[in-house]
């Protein structure tokens, strides 16, 4: 082979090398040589209200975060961000120079979000208070557009608490066992979605929320609480919410007409007594879920 035809194979052979290689862009890299290979970076995550009795940074625990197409980027869902001593994942969301645009949840793992979840309709469920399943989400948040891109996360709680304060009246003769409650109007819900790219929630599933409260027994003049989380209600309620409990076999009822939306981060306080033929409402109170007071254990 001459030397000009080997020069001219050579050529060739390095152009059908710089195509693949060109071609064979995927994942990380992006048209026009863009590559994706900054990692977001997530400063802080902040709660509107939890359980530990105060509006705190989160400092422990994993959120979920997913990447929407804005800016140019695939979709990326549910991407674990843990903490410790500061915000990572094993597999971190990488980016261009462009902006792009995230929204988060937590914990990581609740209930109705999934590695294939549609962040605009997450499903939310009527069901008994867990931590687990206590999903607080923030909207879409946008990084600006340079070398290190970090966002900032303030969660808000998907869902509105209800937080009985059940009293056992001296007339009450029995263990006071309570197996299940039951909460009931036309615009309960006991099911729904959230979009939470923008906080909206769907028209949702109307019915009764029934679950167990699992209490044995209260003492003579004594008290249990309960706390169930419920889907919003956004449209306004008519007439009386009802409530039943199931105590010691038996189906006592009573209703009350205090309510007239669920609002998503509100908790709403109904105090509850036993008495011996009788189920009745004492007082309901609605706070901000942010709220407590040292002396009020049960207002969280």
């Amino acid at each position: 082979m001459t030397v000009p035809k080997l020069q001219k194979n050579m050529k060739k052979l390095y152009f059908i090398l710089l195509s693949s290689l060109l071609c064979g862009c995927s994942g990380d890299n992006l048209p026009g040589g863009n590559m994706e290979d900054t990692p977001l970076s997530v400063s802080s995550v902040s709660l509107s209200g939890v359980e530990t009795k105060a509006i705190t940074a989160l400092t422990s625990g994993s959120i979920g975060v997913f990447r929407t197409t804005a800016g140019g980027y695939t979709a990326l869902k549910n991407v674990q961000y843990t903490y410790s001593s500061g915000w990572s994942a094993a597999s971190p969301i990488y980016l261009t120079s462009n902006a792009v645009s995230v929204c988060a949840y937590s914990p990581y793992g609740a209930a109705g979000i999934t590695s294939s979840t549609d962040p605009t309709a997450v499903t939310l469920t009527s069901q008994v208070y867990s931590a687990a399943q206590d999903l607080s989400y923030s909207t879409l948040v946008s990084t600006p557009t340079s070398a290190s891109p970090n966002v900032t996360f303030t969660m808000n709680h998907a869902y509105a608490k209800i937080y009985f304060t059940i009293t056992r009246d001296a007339s009450y003769p029995n263990t006071c066992a309570i197996t299940n409650i039951s909460i009931a109007n036309t615009g309960i819900k006991t099911a729904g979605t959230l979009n939470m790219t923008t906080g909206a929630y769907g028209t949702g599933t109307a019915g009764t929320v029934s679950y167990n409260p699992g209490i044995a027994s209260i003492a003579s003049g004594g008290n249990a609480t309960s706390q169930v989380l419920m889907v919003p209600v956004t449209t306004a309620m008519t007439g009386n919410v009802n409530i039943s409990f199931t105590i010691d076999g038996s189906v006592y009822t009573t209703s009350f007409s205090a309510l007239t939306t669920l609002v998503a981060g509100n908790n709403y306080k109904i105090n509850i007594t036993v008495q011996a033929a009788s189920l009745s409402v004492t007082g309901v109170d609605i706070a901000a879920w942010t709220n407590y007071n040292a002396t009020d254990t049960s207002l969280i």
